[in-house]
Formats: C-alpha cells, sequence, structure tokens
C-alpha cells in the first residue's frame, strides 16, 4: 500500500525546469532585494488597507497584525448564539482565503 501510494508524490511534485528556474530566480538577490520584496511590501499595504477600510465600513471590529496580510475580525455580533458550531459555519463562506475559528486556536 505505502508503495502505491508514493507514486502519487511524482504525479504532483515540481518539475525539475521549474525548481532550475525557482533556484536560479532565488539566487537572484539583487532582484530579490529591489524589485520583488518592494512590490511585494507594496501590495500587502494596499490590499491591508482595502480590507481593514472595508472592515471600518462594515462596524467589524478587527486587530491589525503585523506581518503579510492577517487581519484578527470578531463576528461574535452576527453569530447567534455565539458557539463553536457557529464559527465552524464560517469556514463554509465562499471566496475565504483563510478563516480559523477562535475556539481552535485554544489548546
Amino acid at each position: 500500500m505505502a508503495s502505491a501510494v508514493s507514486t502519487f508524490g511524482y504525479l504532483r511534485s515540481i518539475s525539475g525546469i521549474a525548481r532550475l528556474k525557482l533556484c536560479q530566480l532565488l539566487q537572484n538577490t539583487e532582484w530579490i532585494d529591489r524589485a520583488y520584496l518592494a512590490t511585494n511590501n507594496y501590495w500587502l499595504w494596499e490590499a491591508h488597507k482595502y480590507i481593514t477600510a472595508k472592515l471600518k465600513a462594515l462596524e467589524i471590529p478587527f486587530h491589525n497584525c503585523s506581518s503579510g496580510l492577517c487581519v484578527w475580525i470578531n463576528l461574535k455580533k452576527y453569530m447567534d448564539p455565539y458557539t463553536f458550531e457557529e464559527e465552524q459555519l464560517l469556514l463554509l463562506l465562499p471566496g475565504q482565503q483563510a478563516v480559523i475559528p477562535w475556539e481552535s486556536l485554544h489548546v
């Protein structure tokens, strides 16, 4: 069984050519420093401003995070009753990138 399943890894792995090109791209530190990081930082900041402006307009409480595009929102007032099961329903919303229920953050 293990040997049969292991063959699936070959079907979904990155090709050698793609890995070579990615390696060459990542070795170009001048491009990373001058172009990629600056552009990526700009677009993350623009997306963050857009999302937080929408949250403010909808009066949804949120907490800014300082890395990437992470915004913690509080949807408690939209859940009735406020339970773990209601938080699980948020996972089914279409178009969401990542919704992590509060309860799952507690170990």
